[in-house]
């Protein structure tokens, strides 16, 4: 592919599989974290042939976002594609429960740092005529909390991830960009896991039994969707939200 693919959250589940597809499609990697030691155990999955630059970055805070692309800038170093897969909460509060300190930064970190990185980088594809964004929503975006591991804030924040999606379709497909957004149900990663460890086997076996597919869904089989819409193969998918989530939403 020979392109620089950029992924938030790429340190773990579904975003360092994600990585590890587009390094295996030819693109060189721009991993985004919070955390210096969760990208340093990152870039140990990749052979030292692979090009893997990683940075530690707030996506809350714009201008630091801001920074980033210009260094990268700077390096001669273009963003081609943007994975916006940063995201996640398991507070369980309902929502005339939560504080508006919980319900900010839940919002903050699934729908602003979306904005603060596609404001960054997106410009760049537009004026080179090609770029693809991919934002990871949820399937509770396209319905409501289909589980008790989530809040309110959450399924606002990630309902707003597709309608940003579709807004950006709109104004950046006649520069060649596409955007689009993959709404997933419910994957094996760290912090689902996490999730439910506190919860019986039996409230876990119940809300499986309530997936057409019967189980989880696999990083391997999530990642799969942000290869295709980060290929060339995906130039008139435009503004779309892929449903992967075992029939739970159809």
């Amino acid at each position: 592919m020979n392109r620089s693919a950029l992924i938030t959250g790429g340190t773990s589940g579904i975003g360092l599989e994600a990585a590890k597809m587009l390094a295996e499609e030819g693109c060189d990697l721009i991993l985004l974290d919070i955390n210096i030691e969760n990208l340093a155990k990152a870039k140990e999955c990749f052979s030292s042939e692979q090009n893997v630059r990683c940075l530690v970055v707030d996506l809350r805070n714009a201008p630091a976002v801001l920074n980033a692309a210009n260094d990268l800038t700077a390096d001669n170093c273009n963003v081609d594609i943007l994975v916006n897969n940063v995201g996640g909460s398991t507070v369980r509060d309902q929502a005339i429960e939560m504080t508006d300190t919980t319900f900010d930064e839940i919002v903050a970190l699934n729908l602003k740092t979306m904005f603060n990185s596609t404001k960054a980088f997106a410009p760049g594809m537009m004026a080179r005529g090609w770029g693809r964004i991919v934002n990871v929503a949820s399937v509770a975006g396209r319905t409501h909390a289909l589980s008790t591991n989530s809040n309110a804030a959450y399924v606002a924040a990630k309902a707003g991830v597709i309608g940003f999606t579709k807004q950006c379709a709109a104004e950046m497909a006649g520069y060649g960009v596409t955007v689009n957004a993959i709404a997933f149900g419910p994957i094996s990663t760290p912090r689902v896991e996490a999730g439910w460890d506190s919860r019986s086997h039996e409230s876990r076996r119940m809300f499986e039994n309530s997936i057409p597919a019967k189980r989880f869904g696999t990083t391997t089989e999530a990642a799969a969707g942000i290869r295709y819409l980060c290929s060339k193969d995906a130039g008139y998918t435009v503004g779309a939200v892929l449903d992967i989530n075992g029939g739970l939403y159809m």
